[in-house]
């Protein structure tokens, strides 16, 4: 009796603090959404910088729920993660990064496209939505496939790396490769041993070709949990993340040995180089950069030509009035290069360009970091797009 007397007042007095309880339960509840919502709020001149770079990123590794990079060791090349869905920001600005089975960012994936576009943050889309990026427009214009290869920080020799192992396997018509201002700064930020050994024998990992589905396999990336991916796309989970050490448990890494895996047999078209002096002409102004970028084209151009393909050279201007002595300086030597390898150049500041010739259209590019705006893409696309039917017939519709 005595026990049941007991167990009664138990159950009451759970009874009565079970209101308190919830109320308190719902109160954090509301606290925290309301959290969320503020930092969503918040303009994007507060985030630039002070939060947004710091906080919400996918370019770095130390967030690694938003991490859309992997490594691969072969060709010594960063490539996206396949099947990567997350949030990207950067100066304030976010978008949905989505990549296919292969690592770009396209809205599916293609065993075969009609073009190609290699870039870096330019053309990947760096600021806007997929369906803002000139890949989208230009397919609306060739009413073709367009594969979007672009990625953040590429240069040259990332082209020639991501080109050889990943654009040729889907036999594309066309390749555009967009070489943008700051290209040979980046150039000249690598090792420069690697780079002269380059322009002398072609030797280079990034000029290796494997087997896409080989290399793919062979990955180093973070291997990060579905429910700490989706608990990422919360901005306040960041900001805490950020405040709060614990929570900065780095995830274990993905990896697999790559010195398994055995380069394409079979004769390399563009091996028959080796015997071209890509150093002696021109030396003047950037030096061993210019060789590096010539045998870079005049290799694409032979991989290219062996596959019935086209490959286009094509040089994106500067956003300021600063640079446009590199946009005379550097598209008159792509021009040059583009001539010897026998490939198309184009000049891709036609349609966003000013008129006047003292920098962009006003409205093609972001207003903080200086990325291309949905205007600026969908004019690019409609340039190359009469470019690309003028250039390559089977793209004639």
């Amino acid at each position: 009796m005595m026990y049941l007397l007991r167990l009664r007042l138990s159950w009451w007095w759970l009874r009565y603090l079970r209101a308190p309880a919830l109320a308190l339960l719902f109160g954090v509840v509301v606290a925290l959404v309301l959290a969320e919502v503020t930092i969503r709020a918040l303009p994007a001149e507060t985030l630039k910088v002070r939060l947004s770079n710091v906080l919400f990123t996918c370019y770095q590794p130390e967030l690694p729920e938003r991490y859309i990079y992997a490594h691969a060791l072969a060709i010594n090349q960063a490539v996206h993660q396949p099947k990567l869905r997350t949030e990207c920001s950067y100066n304030g600005y976010f978008w949905q990064h989505q990549s296919d089975a292969f690592g770009w960012r396209n809205p599916e994936t293609w065993e075969k496209v009609d073009v190609v576009l290699l870039g870096d943050s330019m053309i990947y889309g760096h600021g806007v939505e997929e369906h803002q990026t000139v890949a989208h427009f230009l397919r609306q214009e060739l009413g073709a496939r367009v594969a979007n290869e672009g990625m953040m920080g590429n240069c040259p020799v990332d082209y020639l790396a991501i080109y050889r192992n990943f654009s040729l396997p889907l036999r594309p018509k066309a390749t555009v490769m967009f070489v943008y201002f700051n290209d040979l700064d980046d150039l000249h930020g690598l090792p420069p041993e690697p780079l002269d050994r380059f322009a002398d024998t072609g030797e280079l990992p990034q000029a290796r070709r494997y087997r896409r589905e080989d290399l793919l396999s062979t990955l180093t990336y973070p291997d990060v949990p579905l429910w700490q991916r989706w608990l990422g796309r919360s901005r306040l989970y960041s900001l805490l993340r950020y405040y709060v050490p614990a929570l900065r448990a780095a995830p274990r890494l993905r990896t697999a040995d790559p010195g398994a895996l055995r380069p394409l047999e079979g004769p390399d078209p563009a091996a028959d180089l080796a015997s071209v002096d890509f150093r002696g002409d021109p030396e003047a102004w950037f030096g061993p950069e210019l060789g590096v970028t010539r045998r870079i084209i005049a290799t694409m151009a032979r991989s290219a030509a062996a596959q019935d393909s086209v490959l286009v050279v094509a040089y994106l201007p500067g956003q300021r009035t600063a640079e446009l002595l590199e946009d005379v300086r550097i598209p008159a030597y792509l021009a040059q290069f583009a001539e010897e390898a026998g490939v198309p150049f184009f000049w891709a500041g036609g349609e966003i360009g000013n008129p006047a010739g003292t920098g962009p259209l006003p409205g093609t590019r972001l207003a903080h970091d200086g990325h291309l705006t949905e205007l600026g893409h969908r004019l690019l696309a409609h340039d190359l797009a009469r470019f690309l039917r003028r250039h390559v017939p089977s793209l004639r519709r």
